[in-house]
């Protein structure tokens, strides 16, 4: 019981991580965006690639 509660401890740590990872870089994105360095469309790819990226990461942590 003592290693699974270690297992899960740790597992989370690392989805908090790779979810504040995912934020981060969405909010650089939209700061880009937001001095019209990027457009909309343009800005739109990264934001969906950084959400594929993170749910497949949580479906990977979740094995």
């Amino acid at each position: 019981m003592l290693r699974l509660a270690a297992f899960l401890d740790q597992a989370s740590g690392h989805v908090i991580a790779k979810a504040l990872v995912g934020l981060g870089l969405s909010i650089v994105a939209m700061i880009i965006a937001a001095f019209g360095l990027l457009p909309p469309v343009a800005g739109a790819f990264p934001l969906e690639v950084i959400d594929i990226a993170m749910i497949l990461n949580a479906i990977r942590a979740s094995r």
